[in-house]
């Protein structure tokens, strides 16, 4: 389903679009992406300017992990909304995006996207509700300077989205991975157990309290922060295995 932020033109749609786009959404449900694809692209030739046939298109791009053409759509799809009337479209546009070029290793583009969905974050009077996608955005930048090989610049924004959501278990991940790069193991670890608790079947955060309980209990501790930077920030297999080689020479 596509949430309600992608229809601001609150455009009727011809009869024939409706029935493309609900074709596609059933297909979509059976599995057949391919499919739903194609009917959306077919949606889109009869009416180029639908801002929902384009978002719901950049969103099934980027869900089947099709990064480049989902940057495309994305790409589309901010030139079709109207900067000051649907700022907070455009802020979801921008955070999803971003994270196709991150997906894609364009790691300067998604910094730049991140930080553009950042900036758009809309200011409310009375209790504060921040929008999930300046959240996204938030965790995104950071994950991107981590991978980046820039864990001490992660740091800063990982922390900026847990003052926003103390219980974010994708910026609590990234903020132990980043610590773990710059070889704070001990700060890293309860990091790692509290992502768990929040997501006890993630097999991320499970694998991540191993490496670094393993890391904490091994002699290559200290070899550790001699690691490359741009692998130690997120190859933790292979650095599990350099380091049982480095122990092994050491015996």
């Amino acid at each position: 389903s596509v949430p309600q932020w992608y229809h601001p033109d609150g455009g009727r749609l011809s009869d024939a679009e409706n029935e493309l786009l609900e074709r596609a959404a059933a297909l979509q449900a059976r599995g057949d992406v391919e499919g739903a694809i194609s009917l959306l692209e077919r949606a889109l030739q009869q009416n180029p300017a639908s801002i929902k046939g384009t978002a719901r298109l950049a969103r099934l791009l980027e869900t089947s992990n099709r990064w480049t053409r989902a940057i495309d759509a994305y790409t589309r799809l901010l030139e079709l909304l109207d900067p000051e009337q649907a700022p907070a479209q455009r802020q979801v546009a921008l955070a999803h995006r971003g994270e196709c070029y991150r997906q894609a290793k364009c790691h300067p583009q998604a910094l730049a996207d991140y930080s553009a969905a950042v900036s758009l974050q809309p200011r409310t009077d009375g209790p504060e509700r921040v929008p999930a996608e300046y959240l996204f955005a938030l965790a995104g930048r950071a994950e991107t300077l981590r991978m980046m090989g820039r864990p001490h610049d992660a740091l800063d924004w990982f922390d900026a989205a847990l003052a926003v959501h103390p219980s974010h278990a994708f910026a609590i991940r990234g903020k132990a991975a980043a610590l773990n790069a710059l070889g704070r193991f001990e700060d890293a670890a309860s990091l790692w157990q509290r992502a768990v608790e929040i997501e006890p079947t993630s097999e991320f955060a499970q694998h991540g309290l191993r490496v670094d309980l393993a890391l904490q209990r091994s002699v290559c501790g200290t070899f550790w922060t001699h690691f490359p930077r741009e692998n130690r920030s997120h190859d933790f297999p292979r650095a599990i295995i350099i380091c049982r080689v480095f122990r092994i020479s050491r015996n």
